[in-house]
This record gives structure tokens, C-alpha cells and sequence, in this order.
């Protein structure tokens, strides 16, 4: 699981990405897994696809992700 932080107070999942949508200049939409129903981001589809990418900027570490990854599959 890689999280990375987009806004704020908003974390995705990049694992779970599935299409990302620039809806107009400043609100991305992007979804994830089987959902159909959209995490919407009041940024710039640019600052978006940057933390995807894995700018340190947005980075996250999950302190347990290897326990994490075990206990959930």
C-alpha cells in the first residue's frame, strides 16, 4: 500500500487507482477500486498526477505497512 497525500486532509491509496479525471482546471476526480462514486480534489489535475507519481512532497510513510499487508490479504 503506497498513500500519498493530495490536499490537505485527503490520502488516496495509489494502489487502487483506477482512471484520474480532470473535471475542470482546479477539481480533479479520480477513482479507485469497484467504486463509482469519485474522491474529488479541489487541485489542479497537475498537482494531482504529482503525487501519484510519487513527489516526495506528497509522500507518506505507513509505519506498519509490511504488518498491514499481511493482516489484510
Amino acid at each position: 500500500m503506497k498513500l500519498v497525500r493530495v490536499d490537505h486532509s485527503k490520502y488516496i491509496n495509489t494502489d487502487r487507482i483506477n482512471a484520474v479525471v480532470e473535471y475542470n482546471p482546479n477539481e480533479t476526480h479520480v477513482f479507485t477500486g469497484d467504486s463509482y462514486e469519485p474522491f474529488v480534489f479541489n487541485q489542479p489535475i497537475k498537482k494531482v498526477l504529482d503525487a501519484i507519481c510519487g513527489s516526495e512532497e506528497h509522500s507518506v510513510e505507513y509505519e506498519d505497512a509490511e504488518n498491514y499487508r499481511r493482516d489484510n490479504n
